[in-house]
């Protein structure tokens, strides 16, 4: 009667709510990990434009020397 049909559709309900939280949980899941990569690409970049700057004044300290040698 009216009871199963309430059921059927209590459960129809429940799967879509499920359904639609397993849905925004993988966008959040997606967004957050291509921030995190983004943020990992960033840095590393960051990390690499300091070791040249660093080679570069390591460069620029041996020819200082090398000339008043």
């Amino acid at each position: 009667g009216i009871a199963d049909i309430l059921l059927v559709a209590d459960r129809w309900w429940m799967f879509f709510n499920l359904f639609l939280i397993a849905l925004l949980s993988e966008l959040l899941r997606k967004r957050l990990y291509e921030r995190l990569l983004y943020n990992y690409e960033i840095d590393e970049r960051n990390r690499k434009i300091q070791r040249r700057k660093e080679q570069a004044e390591e460069l620029m300290r041996l020819k200082k020397n090398s000339g008043m040698a």
